[in-house]
């Protein structure tokens, strides 16, 4: 039963980044900095190998215990930073925040 939990944790600490790489990049309402833009970039790629590491140690893609705690290791290495770049992304507040009329104008260009 928690191993059904593990793999959906896995899936969601996968592709979230991803999504939220997408929200910086393509949300109309808010000009997120340039810093940001590439930040999110990293955590979504850190974000699915925090993924592909977390499925080789639970399908057991390993060969010696070493190996094993090198791929764990790895894994929270991956979950540490794209967390990490997710929140400070979240916190700053430099951002602009546009109205509807200036993203209707910029849409349109």
């Amino acid at each position: 039963m928690l191993s059904h939990y593990v793999g959906i944790l896995g899936i969601f600490g996968a592709f979230l980044p991803a999504i939220f790489a997408g929200h910086v990049f393509f949300n109309p309402t808010r000009a997120y900095a340039p810093w940001a833009k590439a930040a999110s970039s990293i955590a979504a790629l850190v974000g699915i190998a925090w993924g592909v590491f977390g499925y080789a140690v639970d399908h057991h893609w390993y060969s010696s215990k070493y190996a094993y705690f090198e791929l764990l290791a790895l894994k929270y290495l991956c979950a540490g930073l794209a967390l990490g770049f997710v929140l400070s992304i979240s916190m700053a507040r430099p951002y602009k925040k546009i109205s509807s009329d200036d993203a209707r104008r910029d849409a349109s260009r």
